[in-house]
């Protein structure tokens, strides 16, 4: 669909809100960061209050590439990173801790396999 110029379009995505800018589209959290920090975000960026449209400085911060959790319905889905930021999948857990624990074993694992 298309996008009148200055408007805010919801990406696909649902963990960040996209604007176009002369053709292309950008995160609006990564320019956030570059805006703050004049650099690059070398990892994901996540909100802390997981609410996508809060922008506050105080508010973002980079993911750890393992260990990470995300809650589905009453389920926790563990997971991490590469080094190449593809996602993998380390299970679903009755509890955010167990989800969080074998997310780090599971990347632990990987970059051993891999000597990252």
């Amino acid at each position: 669909p298309k996008v009148q110029l200055g408007k805010i379009k919801r990406s696909t995505n649902p963990h960040s809100v996209s604007i176009r800018i002369n053709s292309e589209w950008y995160q609006l959290n990564r320019i956030a960061w570059i805006y703050m920090t004049g650099e690059q975000p070398k990892n994901r960026i996540k909100h802390i209050n997981d609410k996508i449209e809060d922008y506050k400085w105080n508010n973002l911060t980079l993911e750890s590439r393992a260990g990470l959790v995300r809650k589905r319905g009453n389920r926790w889905n563990g997971y991490f990173y590469d080094k190449e930021q593809k996602q993998h999948n380390a299970g679903t857990y009755d509890t955010e801790e167990e989800a969080r624990i074998s997310a780090q074993a599971a990347f632990m694992l990987h970059k051993l396999e891999k000597n990252e």
